[in-house]
This record gives structure tokens, sequence and C-alpha cells, in this order.
């Protein structure tokens, strides 16, 4: 009977846990949309159960996380870019359009190394595939927040399920007011035009230097 017992009480934390885990994932949710603001949010699910990895050992893999991350999104800013500057001096910016309706989500997940998911995200979407999930929101809510309250925007980790997802804040730059800024001032009607047809539900107009126009959003394997 005591060898029963035991063996029970081995298993405890890792049920006790399970039963928990709907509640757990809702404070992740709490978390996110600002009840903690700091340099990285960083969500571990139950560190210290028995078989799982140690808290210095998330800590480190979160680490590297966000240093991947800061290097996989400049990468495939630097591919977007440079392509859509080369469609703009060959095609002109309605050209541009379609260019980008072709081509961007590919453009975006060239840079990623195997197991490695590249996405852009926002509520407010041009293109419906980059539309943003319930996690998604909670992190744009959060971002929101800071850049309301003034404070700095930088990456942060999420762990969710067996991927950690790596998020960094899209500020629209002056640049991209031909196509994303306000129609009948930065928007030629040429450009609208373009839009509407490729994009006939797009939410990404109104948006000024600086305002939050998406996510960067980088999904990683969790390892063992």
């Amino acid at each position: 009977m005591k060898s029963g017992h035991s063996s029970q009480n081995k298993y405890r934390p890792c049920t006790n846990f399970l039963q928990q885990h709907h509640l757990i994932m809702a404070d992740v949710l709490r978390l996110i949309r600002g009840t903690l603001a700091m340099s990285s949010l960083v969500l571990l699910l139950a560190p210290g159960l028995p078989g799982c990895r140690s808290s210095a050992d998330q800590a480190s893999d979160t680490a590297q996380w966000l240093q991947q991350g800061d290097a996989l999104s400049r990468a495939a800013f630097d591919t977007l870019r440079t392509s859509l500057m080369q469609a703009i001096a060959t095609l002109g910016l309605p050209g541009a359009v379609p260019y980008c309706h072709q081509h961007a989500a590919t453009l975006t997940a060239s840079a990623a190394p195997e197991g490695v998911i590249i996405s852009r995200v926002s509520p407010l979407y041009r293109n419906p595939d980059n539309a943003a999930d319930s996690l998604d929101q909670a992190t744009w809510q959060h971002f929101q927040q800071l850049k309301t309250q003034g404070d700095s925007l930088v990456p942060l980790v999420v762990t969710h399920d067996d991927r950690a997802i790596y998020y960094k804040p899209i500020l629209l730059q002056p640049m991209c007011t031909p196509c994303h800024g306000q129609p009948g001032t930065d928007i030629p009607e040429a450009v609208m035009a373009a839009i509407r047809d490729k994009y006939p539900n797009d939410k990404a107009i109104g948006f000024r230097p600086g305002d939050l126009r998406g996510l960067w959003k980088i999904s990683f394997p969790k390892k063992p």
C-alpha cells in the first residue's frame, strides 16, 4: 500500500497541473493584455515540475528565441523592403499593390529556417491571411497600451502549447504612407483603386507614421 501511495504522490504535481491548465491559459491572456509591462514578457508554464525543464533552461531558451527572432525579423524586413522598392521602381506604386498581393507572404516566409514560421499579423489587416488570432489580438492590445502610456515597445516571447512565439511591433514608417496612410492625401487614387481591386476588405489604411501597424510573429518549436 505504501508503494502505491508513493507512486500517486510522485505524479500528483503533474496531475494538478493538467487540471489547472485552463486557468493558466486564462492567466496568459490576462498578463499579455497589459497587467505586466516589462522589457520582455516571458510566460513559462509550470516551471519546476517533475520532468519539466528548469527555470534556468527556460530563461536560456527564451534569450535564444529573442535573439533569433530579432535576426529573422530583420532579415524578413530587408527582403520585403528590397523587393518592394524594386517593384515600385519597375511597376510604379499602383503596380506594386498586385505585386505585394502575389509575393509578400512568400517573401516573408522565405527567411524561415526549418521548423520556424515567420508571418506578419494585425487586427487591421490588408491580406485576410494576416488577420490576428486571439493570442495575437491580446499581444496587440498589450503593445497598444504600452504605446498609449508612452512606454518603450520591445519584442516579447509567449509560450503556447508546443510553440514559443516571438512578437515584435511593426510601426508605420513614412515610406509606407502611400499605401497605408490617409486616403486622398497620402494614398494616390490609382493606388486606392488597386487596393480595392486586390483587397476588397482592406483595413490597413488611415495610419500615420509611428502608428502600430502590425506585429512580426515568429513561431519556434519548443525544446523538449
